[in-house]
């Protein structure tokens, strides 16, 4: 919120554990966040089966997911829909 000089940041850190509050600590890196994703390739990925937080970053910011195959296609489901929902299910679940 810092980033985008909104007037009720306070400061550019996340009060929990004071790094600077960005993309990569917000959806990947802090808590349990990456364990989160880590099981969700785990399940649904057949290609990476464990999730690097470096990749998953660069991958997501660049919107290159082609890296990564989907475990079984009869799920009508994109790996785009996949990290999309990774994605929310984390934000929602993050201040809680």
């Amino acid at each position: 919120m810092s980033q985008r000089h909104l007037k009720h940041a306070e400061s550019d850190r996340y009060k929990l554990c004071n790094e600077v509050e960005d993309a990569k600590l917000l959806l990947i890196s802090y808590g349990h966040k990456l364990d989160v994703w880590d099981s969700l390739f785990n399940v649904f990925l057949g290609y990476p089966k464990s999730a690097d937080p470096y990749l998953i970053y660069n991958s997501t910011i660049h919107f290159k997911l082609d890296c990564s195959f989907i475990y079984n296609l009869d799920t009508h489901t994109t790996i785009y829909d996949l990290f999309a929902t990774i994605m929310r299910i984390i934000w929602r679940n993050h201040y809680q």
